[in-house]
């Protein structure tokens, strides 16, 4: 799907594959050779799967952390085990994972290569070029990754990085708040020092700076920074203004209540000779051009402003955000739970009603109602999907969802199929970043003994199915004993929350998140521990050679 800016407050997301999917291709052990061995196969061809149905595949995660790519023509490909986080870019369909001990690795999903990197805090990728940027875990230098080689590009703290111009030119900032902007030789081109906050504006290809409560507007292109503006007396970021494609309008807020979030939205634009001013506004977006704002009231009423004649329409009540695709110039939103769609010329259609949740992909609206059917809209057709549907995603060829345990695709022309069967399997399956499904935490997962050492002081927990709870802590040589009766409040992915009641009488509330199937954390209190899973042998024999401290416990 295209890019959308979504308005929250202000203006700123192996067992199992049937078909082919059986057969999970592992040409060499991507951890253990180097990148130069690694190339995995596809067995169609690197030219008969092209680079936007290649964007099409699921991410498979198990409960063990090993992560898979199921591509569109159901092979299945093992990307890396340890994954602690990946993250998909459409931009450049590639995938970074990072993997327990912070090394990474960079998939590119076109031709099934894999790039390694080193430790590294974080990393982007160059647009186009499939260059890698990267941000050192130990001294914080930042590199460009280039045939196996890391160079230096900035030597200091880095706090944290990004790209602009499609990778061209990367944005630096460092332990001392200073802002620069450098190209791939590490030629610094601009400069600002003490900056709070700043944001990267696409579609003017600017920089927003908020720096010594001044407002400084930065056009960038190939190797040039040009300061634009210096707004003098900028008292609060959410006051920054917006500017249009080719700064024809400028929108902000010229007077702004902090605690409720509301203000006086000011508009100046080359297109009319005088500011317009609109009160008890809560956020907005202008559209590409420059020719019309929408904004949201104090009273979740949308309204559209026609920035040359300054006409103001009324777009519907109970909105909670309005997305803008920034390369359609189009705009969907959803109000008493009916779906609308503006297009480029400002008119407004009913997509659907009774709508849950939507996606949009610029010629396509999948969407699920309240009693979660499915339905896919096109040109004014509307198709039922599937019923009882759990999540959906929507891709450029079709769309994926969760059924009982299963993964469908449907292809917009075509029949639906089960692609991913005994979905308990995987902890999380991924469409690009949109996450599909979530195994849900079971008793069976808890239940047993699992130990940690808290400064050298040993603890053992105990879960059983009944509901009965034990944590055991060695305590001056001998151990301590707190019994009791737990009830699960709430269950959802990997995450359950406990009430307990100890014997004692004391009560207390757990949070459990399984990490994988040998490790579960403990949050209680102010105190988070990650826990290991023991046998009951390994749990009684360090118990017994202590003997236990008598409580009001027991």
């Amino acid at each position: 799907m295209r890019k959308v800016i979504a308005l929250w407050g202000l203006l700123f997301i192996l067992t199992g594959c049937v078909g082919r999917g059986n057969e999970i291709l592992q040409p060499s052990d991507i951890l253990q050779q180097s990148s130069n061995e690694q190339e995995l196969s596809h067995p169609l061809g690197a030219s008969q799967l092209t680079s936007q149905h290649s964007e099409e595949g699921l991410f498979l995660q198990t409960v063990e952390n090993d992560l898979f790519y199921l591509d569109p023509t159901l092979v299945q490909y093992k990307l890396s085990d340890q994954v602690s986080y990946f993250d998909f870019d459409k931009a450049t369909n590639t995938i970074k994972i990072q993997k327990k001990d912070n090394r990474w690795i960079v998939w590119f999903l076109e031709n099934k290569k894999p790039q390694f990197v080193p430790a590294a805090s974080d990393l982007k990728i160059l647009g186009e070029s499939h260059q890698i940027v990267y941000s050192g875990l130990e001294n914080q230098n930042l590199y460009l990754l280039e045939d196996e080689e890391s160079n230096i590009l900035f030597e200091g703290t880095v706090k944290l990085f990004d790209t602009t111009l499609n990778g061209q030119l990367i944005i630096v900032q460092d332990d001392q708040d200073t802002l620069r902007v450098i190209n791939h030789d590490g030629k610094i081109i601009y400069e600002q020092p003490s900056v709070m906050a700043y944001r990267f504006e696409k579609a003017n290809q600017s920089m927003m700076i908020w720096a010594k409560n001044q407002g400084i507007v930065v056009k960038l292109a190939d190797d040039r920074a040009m300061t634009y503006k210096v707004i003098d007396e900028v008292t609060d970021w959410l006051m920054f203004p917006t500017y249009s494609k080719n700064f024809e309008t400028m929108v902000y807020f010229s007077e702004l209540n902090l605690e409720s979030g509301m203000g006086t939205m000011t508009v100046t634009s080359s297109l009319n000779p005088d500011p317009i001013h609109l009160a008890n506004v809560i956020n907005y977006s202008i559209m590409t051009q420059g020719t019309y704002v929408y904004y949201l009231t104090d009273k979740s009423e949308l309204y559209g402003l026609d920035v040359e004649s300054s006409d103001v329409t009324f777009l519907g009540s109970n909105v909670g955000q309005i997305n803008i695709d920034t390369e359609l110039d189009c705009a969907t939103y959803k109000s008493n739970d009916d779906l609308y769609l503006i297009d480029r010329n400002h008119q407004v259609q009913v997509v659907a009603q009774d709508v849950y949740q939507y996606d949009y992909n610029g010629t396509h609206v999948a969407y699920m109602n309240s009693i979660n059917d499915l339905y896919l809209e096109y040109k004014g057709l509307t198709t039922k999907i599937d019923e009882s549907v759990s999540g959906f995603a929507l891709g450029n060829q079709g769309v994926y969802y969760h059924k009982k345990g299963q993964i469908y695709y449907k292809p917009f022309e075509g029949v639906k199929e089960v692609i991913v069967d005994q979905s308990g399997h995987y902890k999380n399956i991924f469409f690009h970043n949109t996450q599909l499904y979530q195994k849900e935490v079971e008793l069976t997962a808890i239940t047993g003994y699992w130990m940690v050492e808290v400064d050298k002081i040993p603890i053992i927990y105990y879960f059983d199915s009944e509901g009965h709870i034990e944590m055991m802590k060695q305590e001056e040589g001998q151990w301590s004993y707190l019994r009791g009766q737990y009830e699960v409040l709430y269950s959802a992915g990997t995450v359950m929350n406990l009430y307990v009641r100890y014997l004692n009488g004391l009560e207390s509330y757990l949070t459990l998140s399984l990490l994988d199937s040998n490790t579960l954390q403990i949050a209680e209190n102010d105190q988070i521990n990650d826990v290991v899973a023991v046998t009951e042998k390994e749990a009684m024999s360090l118990i017994s050679k202590l003997e236990p401290l008598p409580t009001e416990t027991e």
